[in-house]
């Protein structure tokens, strides 16, 4: 063994790469049932994106914002003004993302073209730009 048995002792390049490939096989796995289902009911469809958003809650919550107001109740001792500014830019993240939206030209395989004027962008530059967006 190159390492030994202490993960401390890993570089952080391949605990990187470790956890990537973990993330990457995860979201292969997930993907597998579209091999044996061309079509979900909406009851389906509505449990599979419920789970998907709580996923991405819990993300943010344990990995962006408790993490957020750690480092703030760090620099700042009171905790209320630690509580506001993470707060304030929870809010101020989520309005950058209001606006991207409304500007940023995309479509959408249900609702269709949304933002900005697409005109001169074709289906897969506007697929793309929602991909990213999103």
């Amino acid at each position: 063994m190159i390492f030994g048995t202490d993960p401390a002792t890993f570089p952080v390049l391949w605990l990187g790469l470790a956890g990537s490939l973990v993330a990457g096989l995860g979201t292969g796995v997930g993907a597998l049932p579209i091999f044996w289902r061309k079509r979900f009911g909406d009851l389906a469809q509505a449990l599979m994106l419920a789970t998907a958003a709580g996923v991405m809650l819990g993300a943010t919550v344990f990995s962006l914002t408790l993490p957020a107001l750690g480092i703030m109740l760090g620099r700042q001792p009171d905790e209320l003004l630690a509580v506001l500014a993470v707060g304030l830019a929870l809010a101020a993240g989520a309005m950058a993302i209001w606006v991207i939206h409304a500007i940023v030209p995309h479509e959408h395989f249900v609702k269709g073209p949304e933002g900005g004027v697409s005109a001169s962008l074709g289906r897969y530059w506007l697929f793309i730009l929602a991909i990213t967006l999103h």
